[in-house]
């Protein structure tokens, strides 16, 4: 019901807080603690609170128009997607790293 009230509430009102998170749904501390080591402010850690991301979700599915449709400011879009692409490239350097040693 609060995600309904979210949707029409009209735009000068704020969205909740994700300290205003219905209590059956426990936001992921380590999506939000990653997403403020990003430089996220509240608003921005909302969005993705209120989508249910955790941050597996966010490392190793998102795409960067999956992060467009949450409506991010710019900035905040382009920092969060460079820090997805080198986590990637982190895990995919250790993934080849692994596969040689293996052979």
């Amino acid at each position: 019901m609060e995600l309904v009230r979210v949707r029409h509430r009209p735009p000068d009102i704020s969205p909740p807080s994700i300290f205003h998170v219905p209590a059956d749904h426990e936001p992921d501390k380590q999506l939000v603690d990653w997403l403020k080591e990003q430089g996220a402010d509240a608003d921005t850690i909302d969005k993705f609170v209120l989508d249910e991301y955790v941050l597996t979700d966010i490392l190793t599915d998102v795409t960067k128009d999956d992060l467009r449709c949450l409506r991010l400011r710019g900035g905040v879009l382009c920092r969060i997607w460079r820090a997805v692409q080198r986590h990637r490239e982190r895990e995919r350097l250790t993934s080849d790293r692994r596969s040689e040693d293996d052979a």
